[in-house]
C-alpha cells in the first residue's frame, strides 16, 4: 500500500493535482489541502 508523505500512513487510494505538487497524498490530506485552498479565496 502506499504511504502518504504528508502523514506518514498506509493508505489504500492516493490523489495528486498541481495543489499537491503532483505528488500522491491520502484522501484526507487531499481534502485538507482543497478545503484551505477554498477557505482563502
Amino acid at each position: 500500500m502506499p504511504i502518504c508523505p504528508i502523514c506518514k500512513r498506509d493508505v489504500k487510494r492516493v490523489l495528486s493535482c498541481e495543489h499537491t505538487n503532483d505528488e500522491d497524498v491520502c484522501v484526507e490530506c487531499y481534502q485538507e489541502i482543497h478545503y484551505k485552498i477554498t477557505k482563502r479565496g
